[in-house]
């Protein structure tokens, strides 16, 4: 009954991990469920994301944070010391990849840079770069894809940009997370067999 129900459990994992409509579902942070003043680092970990220390939430409508666009009533701000976020697999600490982050991004300063969104795998190698320069409506979407991808760099210029909504593909485990995975699974099935 033990090796069914391991068995189970594995066959669910694998399904979840390889199903591509699991992996382009994505899910939104927009910071709306946290207090203003509170620090974001692991409260998003149910989602998959790990935030840098120094995010800081905001209220839109302080000095410096526009009018009511993005998703009120909360957000991030960005300067020029990125917000790092990386992956984990959901609820875990399981490192993670996903393949696309997107970030909603505001300055009021026409004509300057809007941000910057960099991604890259889990050797730090740059897989996918976007550098958006604020439009005449002082709000753009930066988009990265790529397979692998295991943290994102949010950068702004010295006067900084506010950010929301932040989507990102599910992440699943990372390939050599995985391989261990498959590997212990094994494991378990070949001993339970004798």
């Amino acid at each position: 009954m033990k090796s069914i129900s391991c068995f189970l459990g594995i066959a669910f994992l694998f399904c979840y991990i390889f199903d591509p409509v699991a992996s382009q579902a994505g899910t939104v942070l927009n910071f709306d469920d946290l207090p203003v003043g509170s620090m974001v680092d692991s409260n998003y970990r149910s989602k998959g994301a790990l935030f840098s220390i120094g995010c800081v939430v905001h209220a839109y409508g302080e000095p410096g944070f526009g009018p009511n666009v993005g998703s009120p009533p909360h957000c991030l701000a960005v300067f020029e010391q990125p917000i790092r976020i990386d992956f984990v697999v959901p609820g875990t600490e399981i490192p993670g990849t996903t393949d696309n982050v997107s970030v909603w991004m505001s300055d009021t300063e026409v004509g300057s840079l809007l941000g910057i969104l960099d991604a890259y795998d889990a050797d730090g190698l740059l897989l996918d770069h976007t550098e958006i320069t604020t439009p005449g409506t002082r709000e753009d979407v930066l988009n990265v894809e790529g397979e692998g991808i295991a943290y994102v760099l949010i950068r702004a210029d010295i006067d900084g940009s506010v950010v929301d909504n932040i989507d990102i593909g599910i992440p699943v485990p990372e390939p050599a997370t995985l391989s261990l995975l498959a590997v212990g699974a094994l494991t378990l099935i070949r001993r339970r067999r004798k």
